[in-house]
């Protein structure tokens, strides 16, 4: 008789590998760099889940047919800290999802500070470039330091080298 302990147990790790390894993203961050649009480092001032289609913009003409439900999906609106490449609306929004296993968008809290890569679709998640980087304040030491490495990397067009990930 396994138990109740050893059930849970076997139900857990039966259960990792489609709740882990359902979100994969294998690029390096020099290509993640050379794909997209905006890069920018923006304090994150609210998230609302849209009321339709429409409210994605232009993501939302193809969302509709992802199997994702729209409540999936978070509007967040930000304040931008730095520019490292593009030109971004200084106070915009961008359409990531929320976070949950499978789906491959970080967990956003208004207030912190993210560096956020974008497309032309407004859309962006960890495979695209999503990730938390200090905590309110941008003078950081760390947060002086990766900004300085991703400004490097758009300046020599970000050729990938192997074995280099992005920061997670």
């Amino acid at each position: 008789m396994i138990g109740v302990r050893g059930g849970i147990v076997f139900l857990i790790l039966s259960l990792w590998p489609a709740l882990a390894g359902a979100c994969q993203c294998d690029d390096p961050i020099e290509v993640k760099v050379k794909n997209a649009e905006s890069i920018f480092y923006a304090q994150i001032l609210g998230a609302r889940v849209p009321e339709t289609w429409d409210d994605l913009g232009p993501i939302g003409q193809t969302a509709s047919t992802f199997p994702a439900p729209l409540n999936y999906y978070l509007v967040l609106r930000y304040r931008i800290l730095d520019v490292l490449k593009g030109a971004p609306d200084p106070d915009g929004f961008f359409i990531s999802t929320i976070h949950l296993p499978g789906l491959c968008a970080p967990p956003i809290l208004a207030g912190l500070h993210y560096v956020v890569f974008i497309d032309s679709d407004g859309y962006s998640d960890f495979c695209k470039g999503l990730f938390q980087l200090g905590w309110t304040d941008p003078q950081h030491d760390q947060v002086v330091e990766e900004l300085t490495k991703l400004r490097s990397l758009v300046a020599e067009g970000a050729a990938p080298e192997p074995g280099d990930r992005a920061p997670q």
